[in-house]
């Protein structure tokens, strides 16, 4: 049986930038090649984290700040970029924020890493991980068994699973006592039970959507079945806290439209006063042929209610094969913020999107999947 003192489990963002930090380490990975998800993440572009300042970074993790605050000042997006130009990649910031690699290819923030791992075996799924009388930590694949000093599980939640992000790590972990929050998709379509079909494609760059006590506000987009884009993804970490979700297109009042010339249709008075596209005014205003002038006290009233105040019934979310992250996982009341070290199993380390952490869309999950990577690592290397 091989001796290694750090074994790690998942090759993927967390995985990876873990192994590249501590040579020392072997890396076992499930699929043929390290890294699938990464590689699709930002469209292929690898949206790796966001130019904002640290202070409001750390509050686009919903209700996880206090648990990730410590490892995303230890690597801030600053520090990010500085390890990845030390690597060869440099980094841009998008007119939204958004930082991407100039190259705009996944593959280079990947292969950045991988160059630097020295240890690696694909194909090696992980069957069993049993901690020893003797601190040491017994690791079972389909072919191996491997003894480990220290083991770091990244296997990644459920999301994308065609990447090998299949759940498999939740079991690992709870064999060895930690508790599993229930898993469930993240950032991912909000499926209505409304017929919006006839909207689909329609791009709205700035609109406000409401679920209970949450909100969100950005870009939208329409699809066959119910909505995407940054905001909706967002807000869709809440979906359990309601049936409804508002939108809010545009702030309108009444007085608006008595302004515009009487002649016109109210679909192109509307379309003056909000800018918001034909083929939607249309179909939320069936009356909108009529001239503004003739518009009843009702019809008015339905456009105030409906720009402000459109109420969509949720059906369901979209299912991990399209979500970009999981929400849920390892309960992070059981790690060290501080370390990723769990507080049940000494020498048992947990990263990334395994652990009941999801960020907002816009780079906040990988830069976190990074620096939990960072901080483990600055502590193992402390113990071997």
């Amino acid at each position: 049986m091989n001796y290694y003192p750090v074994v790690v489990v998942g090759g993927g963002a967390s995985g990876l930038f873990f192994t590249h930090l501590v040579k020392e380490a072997l890396l076992l990975e499930k699929m043929n090649q390290c890294g699938i998800k990464l590689l699709v993440t930002g469209n292929g572009a690898s949206n790796i984290t966001h130019s904002e300042n640290i202070e409001n970074f750390v509050t686009h993790y919903y209700d996880k700040r206090s648990f990730v605050s410590p490892s995303l000042y230890s690597l801030s997006p600053t520090s990010l970029r500085k390890v990845f130009s030390s690597l060869g990649v440099e980094t841009y910031t998008r007119s939204d924020g958004k930082v991407f690699p100039v190259s705009m290819k996944s593959l280079d923030i990947r292969d950045s890493l991988l160059s630097l791992v020295k240890n690696v075996k694909y194909n090696s799924e992980v069957l069993s991980i049993e901690r020893k009388d003797d601190d040491e930590y017994v690791v079972k694949t389909k072919e191996e068994c491997y003894r480990a000093k220290i083991v770091v599980v990244a296997t990644g939640g459920k999301s994308l699973e065609k990447s090998g992000s299949n759940g498999s790590g939740y079991d690992l972990l709870s064999s060895l006592g930690h508790t599993i929050i229930k898993p469930r998709a993240s950032l991912v379509e909000i499926k209505v039970k409304d017929n919006i079909a006839e909207l689909e494609g329609i791009s709205l760059d700035d609109v406000t959507l409401k679920i209970e006590k949450a909100s969100f506000s950005g870009p939208v987009v329409f699809t066959r079945a119910g909505l995407s884009g940054p905001a909706s993804l967002n807000i869709s970490h809440y979906k359990d806290l309601s049936d409804s979700l508002v939108i809010s297109l545009f702030p309108f009042t009444q007085d608006m439209l008595k302004k515009e010339n009487g002649k016109l249709t109210i679909i192109n008075g509307l379309r003056n006063i909000t800018s918001l596209p034909h083929r939607l005014l249309s179909s939320l205003f069936p009356f909108g042929k009529k001239q503004i002038a003739s518009a009843t006290k009702d019809e008015i009233k339905i456009i105030v209610e409906k720009l402000n105040r459109w109420e969509l019934k949720i059906k369901n979310i979209d299912d991990y094969a399209k979500a970009m992250v999981t929400k849920g996982g390892v309960d992070t009341k059981e790690i060290n913020n501080k370390t990723m070290e769990s507080k049940i199993n000494k020498n048992l380390y947990v990263l990334g999107e395994l652990l009941d952490v999801d960020g907002e869309c816009g780079g906040y999950n990988l830069n976190f999947a990074f620096a939990s990577a960072y901080v483990a690592a600055q502590d193992i290397k402390k113990k071997i």
